[in-house]
């Protein structure tokens, strides 16, 4: 990991100068420790840290705080752990365990420097990202799946997305502060653009990446299908070799639940088929009438039914990116 990156971050994030250097720790620090980590010294507002950067993920919680209390009673400093990439349940793991990290770009959360940061500091030094919003995250999957006829332009994503021209510029704004894309400008619109990785920039984003599916609603089988996109158990067995649930599904815009109009069965027995409320409308992003296999790979993947959680990672070896 680039520490020029490092350095960068802290000091959009704490607005004051940081110094980073090579650590040489003469046999102070356990030499399974400096397997583990590359280690540097850090002056961040005042205090003398050490940074222990890491290029791979965390493996226990518990493992790392021992990891970071050797660090800390050898130096007699403050350690840091710098992580590539950090999932919600790693996240809040080492939030629990009190256990300081920082994910360039996305998170920083230290509480032993809470005391030394002024309150304009707290926000933002000590905020930890849970996931994008809706419109973002439709807007990097809508790139991601190298759909054609896209153009990053506020009014043809509004259009595209179905969502307010504002909201697009909002994710704009986020999008870019995650450093996950530039904005620019194309005459008088604002634009977006991402690098040519689109499989770098997917598993970037997966840790702040949100299940789509919110709410479900059951309705009888006297209604026939509704004209959505095949979601759920249901795609997810049509585009691998999962078998095919009982109860077909579908996905629409919990924004659009009202226009479906239609009367939900009465217990789950008389089921006919199911209807998944989205976040985010699975209609500009679906491909032959079943939704993204990106969507659906966060919606599983890491699912407690391993057969799911298989299907799901097959969706992701068999994407074309």
């Amino acid at each position: 990991m680039a520490v020029d990156r490092i350095s960068e971050y802290l000091r959009s994030v704490l607005r004051a100068d940081v110094r980073i250097e090579r650590l040489a720790s003469r046999g102070q620090i356990p030499l399974f420790v400096e397997d583990l980590y590359d280690l540097y010294m850090a002056r961040i507002l005042g205090r003398s840290c050490v940074l222990m950067v890491s290029s791979h993920p965390p493996g226990t919680s518990s493992s790392v705080a021992k990891h970071v209390a050797l660090v800390q009673k050898s130096l007699g400093r403050i350690a840091i752990t710098v992580f590539p990439a950090l999932d919600g349940r790693q996240r809040s793991s080492l939030v629990a365990a009190g256990v300081a990290f920082m994910v360039p770009g996305n998170q920083l959360f230290v509480p032993a420097l809470a005391a030394d940061l002024s309150e304009r500091f707290l926000t933002e030094a000590m905020r930890v990202e849970s996931h994008l919003t809706p419109t973002a995250q439709a807007i990097i999957l809508l790139w991601l799946l190298n759909r054609e006829g896209w153009s990053g332009t506020t009014l043809s994503l509004s259009a595209r997305l179905g969502v307010a021209s504002m909201s697009i510029i909002r994710a704009f704004d986020e999008i870019q502060k995650l450093e996950f894309g530039e904005t620019g400008k194309r005459g008088r619109e604002r634009e977006i653009a991402f690098s040519s990785d689109r499989r770098k920039l997917f598993e970037r984003c997966l840790p702040l990446f949100q299940n789509p599916a919110r709410t479900t609603r059951a309705f009888p089988p006297s209604l026939g299908y509704p004209d959505l996109p095949m979601a759920g158990e249901s795609a997810l067995s049509m585009l691998t070799d999962l078998g095919a649930p009982a109860v077909p599904m579908f996905a629409v815009a919990s924004r659009s639940w009202g226009s479906l109009a239609l009367p939900e069965a009465d217990t789950a027995g008389e089921s006919g088929f199911a209807v998944e409320s989205w976040s985010y409308d699975p209609v500009p992003l679906a491909s032959n009438r079943f939704v993204d296999p990106l969507s659906l790979y966060i919606q599983f993947h890491g699912n407690p039914d391993e057969r799911v959680a298989l299907a799901a990672d097959s969706l992701l070896e068999n994407f074309k990116w």
